[in-house]
């Protein structure tokens, strides 16, 4: 199960700019020998992470991932994932879609030239009963 974890998708862009402008942004590299954590700061500026994360804003939502069936592609349990709906998919792809009424996140493939996914072990080919959402294009996690 997902939960929209923000406003609507037309609205979401000015809501994350607001919230994740301007945050300091330090390298774990060495920036050479003595170098301040101040000195770092000027070397590597601040972090946008909505600008890091969205290309197309007017076509970016975010979601709250629950349950881990998405362990082995790095997604785990509470991860928000940010969702491109502009984005062109292509195979290997997490791709969030609705299917016979639930929604999903799973990775693309393709079978006979259609997109399908893997739905507990199941291979879904995607139909016109199947709403494609948009690909996942990051991942917040908190530790």
């Amino acid at each position: 199960m997902l939960v929209v974890d923000s406003p609507a998708p037309h609205t979401c862009g000015a809501f994350v700019s607001t919230i994740f402008m301007g945050l300091p942004f330090w390298s774990t590299d060495d920036a050479g020998p003595g170098t301040s954590p101040q000195e770092r700061r000027a070397v590597f500026g601040s972090l946008d992470v909505h600008h890091y994360l969205v290309r197309h804003p007017a076509a970016t939502f975010f979601l709250r991932m629950s349950g881990d069936t998405l362990l082995t592609e790095g997604v785990c349990d509470g991860d928000v994932l940010a969702v491109d709906r502009s984005r062109v998919p292509a195979v290997g792809d997490l791709a969030v879609f609705v299917h016979q009424a639930e929604m999903y996140v799973r990775s693309l493939a393709r079978h006979d030239g259609k997109w399908c996914a893997q739905i507990d072990g199941v291979r879904v080919v995607f139909t016109h009963d199947t709403d494609l959402w948009g690909i996942v294009c990051g991942v917040i996690r908190k530790l």
